[in-house]
């Protein structure tokens, strides 16, 4: 501290040798210099009492403001720095002097332990960042702060066109027990657009550098407008009939083992959780779960998980189902760059209600491209699927559906605002079932957004 002090002192003086030592005698240009120089010495008090004297003069003193900001967050004063940083940026008139004002902010919160308020700074700062380098550090803070900060919240927001807004039937008619029936227009595939929104919401209850403990709160909500056409095909439908919500929150514990190429997460989660199907309850379910990743080698991830379920159902008939599926996705980075997965599902649910009923497998693969196209990143999909239900109101023999999609995402990270980049995807889906009633096809493009850092 002695030697900052000399070095603060040894500029003022290098500054004005044939005057006092006194801050007034001092040019505005060479205090702004002296200011910013006993910061850097570690004498928050000289800057502060230079800042001040310049903000006597001009109040809207950009440099003053930003080591006034600075000398009460190093002085420990951090409300009164939050609050002469937020001066800072409410005069800053330039993207750098806004940059710089934002960091400030940040700063300041994040000294007084806000740090999810000082997430959004950052996000402020890198948004006016006037170079790549300044950005880059803003987005190093923003990672470093959210890596501390106990809260955490990631929310998604999507509207899509879909050409089955209620997972309708493709058929007309359909067989029973041989006698064909007609469908009516509500039963059918009915156009529209969907609006989806979640939150995933986590609190850090506990955390070492080998382990954590999480609480978290999933929140999701889906609905629908209907097309005209729909609306026509099934009078007296609105598209909130096929409303969906769901609201799940549990406990989950994950731990290290090893080290390199032996190291492994493993975890466990609890959760439980209601979900809500056009306004009324549709289940109510707890889900324990387990999960292990680990490397294989150098280029290859390997994730096995296992999550047994038992469920109320409340439409219709209430019943209630126990299930169990196990899981497993390998996931390989390709020497060009990019990604590939492949990943492979088993469940069995167990119920003495026929729909609940069934045993289900299914395989999925991903390619995430190594370059942009058109600026964009590109994850191509595929995924097929087998479910089986021992038995059918419908026909003799159960029930078979064989499902397939394909889909392409796009993410345009290099298109971001605060931080935030649109999504694109394209997406087609169709299932077929020795029911007619349950054939369905889908077609949909989403578009929504995606935090970039």
């Amino acid at each position: 501290m002695k030697a900052a002090a000399a070095l603060a002192t040894a500029l003022l003086l290098a500054l004005a040798p044939a005057r006092p030592l006194r801050a007034e005698s001092l040019a505005p240009a060479e205090m702004r210099v002296a200011a910013v120089q006993a910061v850097a010495a570690g004498r928050p008090d000289l800057a502060l009492a230079m800042a001040s004297s310049l903000l006597a003069r001009d109040p809207g003193d950009q440099t003053a403001l930003q080591v006034r900001a600075r000398a009460l967050r190093d002085l420990g004063r951090n409300a009164e720095a939050e609050a002469a940083a937020r001066e800072t940026w409410a005069s800053a008139d330039s993207p750098a002097d806004r940059y710089r004002a934002a960091m400030l902010v940040a700063q300041a919160l994040a000294s007084a332990e806000k740090r999810t308020r000082a997430q959004f700074w950052l996000r402020r700062a890198a948004q006016n960042a006037p170079t790549e380098q300044m950005r880059d550090l803003a987005i190093r803070d923003f990672r470093y702060v959210r890596a501390r900060n106990p809260f955490s919240a990631s929310l998604n927001f999507s509207i899509a066109p879909t050409s089955n807004a209620n997972g309708g039937s493709t058929q007309d008619t359909f067989e029973l027990f041989g006698l064909p029936l007609t469908l009516n227009g509500a039963a059918k595939a009915l156009s529209g657009v969907q609006f989806a929104g979640s939150a995933q919401l986590r609190y850090r209850l506990k955390e070492s550098a080998r382990a954590k403990t999480d609480l978290n709160l999933g929140l999701q909500h889906t609905t629908y407008r209907l097309s005209d056409s729909a609306r026509t095909a099934a009078p007296g439908v609105e598209g909130s009939d096929f409303a969906y919500s769901a609201i799940t929150g549990g406990i989950a514990r994950e731990w290290i083992t090893g080290d390199g190429l032996a190291r492994a997460f493993t975890g466990w989660h609890l959760d439980f959780g209601q979900n809500w199907y056009g306004g009324e309850v549709l289940s109510r379910f707890a889900e324990l779960g387990a999960d292990r990743r680990f490397a294989l080698n150098r280029t290859t991830l390997l994730r096995v998980a296992a999550e047994a379920e038992v469920l109320r159902r409340f439409d219709g008939r209430a019943a209630n189902a126990r299930s169990l599926t196990l899981d497993a996705t390998l996931f390989r980075a390709l020497p060009t760059g990019g990604q590939l997965s492949f990943g492979v599902v088993a469940e069995r649910s167990l119920s003495d209600r026929f729909d609940l009923d069934y045993s289900r497998a299914s395989v999925a693969a991903s390619w995430r491209l190594a370059k942009p196209v058109l600026g964009a990143e590109v994850t191509l999909r595929a995924e097929m699927g087998l479910r089986d239900f021992e038995n059918s109101p419908y026909r003799a023999g159960g029930r078979r559906d064989v499902s397939q999609g394909l889909g392409v995402d796009l993410f345009f990270a290099n298109r971001d605002f605060y931080g935030f980049a649109p999504t694109v995807t394209f997406q087609g889906t169709r299932r077929d079932s020795n029911v007619d009633l349950y054939d369905t096809r889908n077609l949909g493009l989403q578009i929504g957004i995606r935090s970039v850092f």
